[in-house]
């Protein structure tokens, strides 16, 4: 069994069309990349020159995938794809307004899923299942918000709500 990277560099995609017009993503893979979010993703891209970065594991949906193309380009690595780095499934909510989905969460427990989709505990199993698949070199991994602070809970980071666009959050795991 691989043991995962101990260190794993969290970065949520670009600003993408959606996130302009507030509307929940999901697991919609098509919404794309604003001029502002490809410029965002060129920033972390350097950001990310200076940290030894090793591997690069992507969503699979588009937001993500234009924004790990970038980073791999400017880091001289390949992007690996995944779709158990997608953002919470939102059910009936997916292209709806974000302020809704929000309200309608605020009322669930973690573990009781949103009409059609998934619940907050089925997405950290998501994370859960992809860490074994990881080897040990410091990995980045472009992903959704929702997913970061879900991932964040299952690895004991606590008190995280959200996570701006293309923001780096590192976790380094203990031995």
């Amino acid at each position: 069994m691989t043991l995962a990277p101990k260190v794993l560099h969290f970065v949520r995609h670009g600003e993408s069309t959606w996130n302009v017009a507030q509307r929940i993503q999901g697991q919609t893979l098509t919404p794309e990349l604003t001029a502002r979010g490809v410029d965002q993703a060129h920033e972390v891209a350097a950001r990310l020159e200076a940290v030894g970065v090793r591997r690069i594991v992507s969503s699979d949906a588009v937001r993500a995938q234009q924004t790990a193309a970038i980073i791999g380009q400017r880091l001289g690595l390949p992007v690996a794809s995944t779709p158990l780095l997608r953002e919470r499934d939102w059910g009936i909510y997916e292209g709806g307004p974000r302020d809704v989905a929000r309200t309608v969460e605020a009322a669930l427990p973690p573990d009781q899923p949103v009409e059609g989709g998934e619940s907050r505990h089925d997405v950290r199993r998501r994370l859960l299942a992809l860490l074994p698949e990881l080897d040990q070199e410091p990995t980045v991994l472009v992903t959704h918000g929702g997913f970061i602070v879900e991932a964040l809970a299952a690895l004991g980071v606590d008190g995280v709500e959200d996570v701006p666009n293309c923001s780096v959050t590192t976790i380094e795991r203990p031995t």
